[in-house]
């Protein structure tokens, strides 16, 4: 087993802030793309 311990100001951080915020937006975007070829 492997830990990762990091801090708040480590680049891992933000990077996975950054796909958190971008896991929303293309939840959407899924969302719409479906819902209009018919899916629900």
């Amino acid at each position: 087993m492997n830990l990762h311990v990091f801090g708040p100001d480590c680049p891992e951080m933000e990077v996975m802030a950054y796909n958190k915020r971008k896991e929303a937006t293309l939840r959407g975007i899924y969302e719409r793309m479906f819902r209009a070829a018919g899916f629900r």
